[in-house]
């Protein structure tokens, strides 16, 4: 289950980057 962790927090930390690069390109 560790590896679910530590992939889970890549997802979350790579959803956060896109999110932030989404949101500069709207404005």
């Amino acid at each position: 289950m560790a590896y679910s962790i530590d992939f889970r927090k890549k997802v979350l930390s790579y959803c956060e980057r896109t999110g932030s690069i989404t949101e500069a390109s709207h404005v």
